[in-house]
């Protein structure tokens, strides 16, 4: 009796474990967008400007003339908006350049060319409309007027408008496309047109990748040791000690859910190894 009862419980981790991966990987594939970019915290934000349209593309000056995708953004929570039948609501305003496509890769997208266009969530739908089918439905606010262009699968309270809509947008981060370049040539090149900063390490709760940047051009290089995890320390200190913005708490909580999801299947799966070696070759094995 207690073989069947180990087996059956051998046959649910094993289910489990595989629920549990199917899951992690589901999210992983969500995040896919995020682990070729990075975004600096910009040391001179941009406010009180009125930015160019298509600011989003800057061409290197080289034979190949790549072009350059990146996202200037900023954050403004407790901005009022109405909608439909006077409904009324307090959200928080994504401002960007260029398209949104870098802020929410899974999701809708919208470009700093239309003026007039705005994204919401759910949540911001909901409040304003009473209903997430509000596709071409205008919102005004201090801001001006806006047609909504999409909904987000978001339960933030969001509101996603070009910054060249309005003056006096404050801009303090860029998220730029890496397209398979090292971070520190991306971060020298955004500098040369003006866009220095910080790097916020997003890719930090992602794996432990960052782990081989610890590593020197030579093992024996004991200062190239201590300069590299001094360096990794003050980025954990930056990343640590910096406000994330809402499409940033939305990394962490897609990493924190694969992490979760793909540790519950590793443990399912060996709880699957010790039932299995109890109920074949373990004191239990004769037991009927």
């Amino acid at each position: 009796m207690r073989r069947w009862i180990l087996a059956a419980a051998a046959v649910l981790c094993l289910v489990l474990a595989g629920v549990f991966q199917w899951r992690a990987q589901e999210i992983k594939g969500q995040a896919a967008g995020c682990q070729d970019q990075m975004t600096l915290l910009l040391q001179e934000p941009l406010e009180n400007v009125l930015l160019p349209e298509g600011s989003q593309n800057i061409r290197k000056d080289n034979d190949e003339q790549d072009e350059l995708e990146f996202t200037l953004w900023g954050e403004q929570p407790g901005q009022s908006f109405t909608g439909a039948a006077g409904h009324s609501a307090v959200l928080t305003v994504i401002l960007f350049t260029g398209s949104t496509q870098l802020l929410f890769p899974c999701d809708g997208i919208l470009y700093d060319t239309d003026r007039q266009g705005c994204l919401l969530d759910r949540r911001a739908a909901e409040a304003l409309f009473g209903s997430h089918e509000v596709l071409g439905e205008q919102i005004g606010g201090d801001s001006g007027s806006f047609r909504v262009r999409g909904v987000l699968p978001l339960e933030e309270g969001l509101v996603v408008i070009p910054a060249n809509s309005l003056e006096g947008a404050f801009l303090d981060r860029i998220t730029v496309w890496l397209g398979g370049r090292e971070r520190q040539a991306m971060a020298e090149l955004l500098g040369q047109y003006g866009y220095s900063g910080t790097p916020l390490r997003m890719d930090f709760y992602e794996s432990f990748s960052w782990v081989k940047e610890l590593v020197p051009g030579k093992w024996a290089d004991f200062e190239g040791w201590k300069g590299n995890l001094e360096e990794k320390r003050q980025e954990w200190r930056v990343l640590a000690n910096t406000k994330k913005y809402i499409p940033q708490m939305l990394q962490c909580r897609m990493y924190r859910s694969y992490h979760w999801n793909h540790g519950l299947s590793v443990l399912c799966l060996l709880v699957f190894l010790i039932l299995l070696f109890y109920g074949t070759l373990g004191p239990y094995s004769g037991s009927r």
